[in-house]
C-alpha cells in the first residue's frame, strides 16, 4: 500500500473490514469529503484518517474485480 507518498508493508487487514471491502461488497463508489464522513465505516478503518477519500469499484462485466482509491490528508 502507498500512503503519504511511500510504500508501506501491511501484515494483515481482516478481509471483512475497511473501505475497500465496503466498495467491493456493495459494488458502489465511496466518497468521503471530510473526516466526519468516516463514521459510515465505524471501527473498520486502519491507520490515519484522511480528510477526503474516493474509492471506485473496478469491474469486468458485472463482477467487481478490484478497487481503485485515492485519498488526501490535507484539509482543502
Amino acid at each position: 500500500m502507498v500512503d503519504h507518498g511511500s510504500a508501506n508493508q501491511i501484515d494483515s487487514i481482516p478481509a471483512d473490514r475497511g473501505p475497500t471491502n465496503y466498495i467491493f461488497r456493495s459494488g458502489q463508489p465511496l466518497l468521503i469529503q471530510k473526516k466526519s464522513g468516516w463514521k459510515i465505516l465505524e471501527n473498520q478503518v486502519y491507520g490515519e484518517l484522511s480528510e477526503s477519500y474516493l474509492g471506485v469499484p473496478m469491474r469486468s462485466g458485472d463482477q467487481v474485480i478490484g478497487v481503485l482509491a485515492i485519498q488526501d490528508y490535507e484539509k482543502r
